[in-house]
């Protein structure tokens, strides 16, 4: 991820971002199981 989005979304966007990441962690790690 870059700077560029750094600066431009704020943290309650990051927070969301984030929560996307980590259900989409969890998706990959059931899918390879």
């Amino acid at each position: 991820i870059s700077l560029f989005w750094l600066s431009r979304f704020p943290n309650v966007s990051w927070s969301v971002l984030f929560t996307w990441f980590v259900i989409f962690s969890f998706f990959c790690k059931r899918m390879n199981e």
